[in-house]
C-alpha cells in the first residue's frame, strides 16, 4: 500500500512539473505578450494592457499587422533584430552600443541614452531634442546658441562662440549678415572657438556649424 502510495505520489508530480513547464504565461505583472495564442496580434496585446501596461512582441511572431497606441504605452518590439521602443518608455545602455532602433506603428520614441554607438539605418527623431557630449545640439527647446546653429549680435563689428563640445578639428561653420547685405568673416581659434566679423558694429549674425572630429 505505502509502495502504491509513493507511486501515485511520484506520477502526480510528474504530472505538475509537466503542466508546469508547458506553461507560456501571456501576462506577467501587467506585461503583456504578443504569444498568438491569447493575444493573437499586437492590438489585442496593447488594448489588454490599457493605460498602464506594457506590450512585448516577442522575436518569434511572424504578424505583419499594424496597430495604434492611444494610451501612450510601453510597447518593446523584438523582431528582426531589431528594438523598438514605443509609448513614453525609455531606454539607456551604460555600456556598448546599440544598432538598428526601429519604431513601429504610431507609437512614440521615448529617452535613449548611450555610452557607446548609436547606429540606425533610418532617421532619428527627437522632438526634446539630440544632445551629444553633454549639450544639445538640435532643437533645443529656446533660443539658446549651440556648436550647430545660433544667433549673435556684434560688438564693435565682431563676436565669438565658444564650442560647447571637445574637437580633435574645429567644425566648419558659414554665416549670414541678417542687417546689411555683407559679407561675415569667419575665423576660428584653434579647437577652442569661431569668431565673427562684420562691417556693421552691431550687425546681427546667424551662423551653422558641423563638427567634423
Amino acid at each position: 500500500m505505502k509502495l502504491l502510495a509513493c507511486l501515485l505520489l511520484l506520477l502526480s508530480s510528474g504530472f505538475a512539473q509537466l503542466q508546469m513547464d508547458r506553461i507560456a504565461p501571456a501576462a506577467v505583472n501587467n506585461t503583456y505578450y504578443v504569444d498568438g495564442r491569447a493575444f493573437p496580434n499586437i492590438q489585442a496585446a496593447i488594448t489588454a494592457a490599457g493605460t498602464s501596461g506594457a506590450v512585448i512582441i516577442p522575436a518569434s511572431y511572424a504578424g505583419v499587422d499594424t496597430y495604434t497606441n492611444p494610451n501612450n504605452i510601453l510597447i518593446l518590439d523584438l523582431r528582426q533584430g531589431a528594438l523598438g521602443i514605443g509609448g513614453g518608455g525609455s531606454l539607456s545602455v551604460l555600456t556598448g552600443n546599440i544598432t538598428n532602433i526601429s519604431s513601429t506603428g504610431t507609437d512614440m520614441l521615448g529617452t535613449v541614452t548611450v555610452s557607446g554607438t548609436l547606429t540606425t539605418s533610418g532617421a532619428i527623431t527627437a522632438t526634446g531634442g539630440i544632445v551629444a557630449g553633454g549639450t544639445t545640439l538640435l532643437k533645443p527647446g529656446n533660443a539658446i546658441n549651440t556648436d550647430v546653429a545660433g544667433e549673435l549680435t556684434m560688438s564693435g563689428g565682431t563676436n565669438s562662440y565658444t564650442w560647447g563640445n571637445t574637437y580633435t578639428s574645429h567644425p566648419i561653420c558659414t554665416a549670414n549678415d541678417e542687417t546689411s547685405i555683407a559679407a561675415v568673416k569667419v575665423t576660428y581659434t584653434g579647437v577652442a572657438s569661431v569668431s565673427f566679423t562684420t562691417s556693421g558694429a552691431s550687425d546681427v549674425v546667424s551662423y551653422l556649424c558641423v563638427g567634423r572630429n
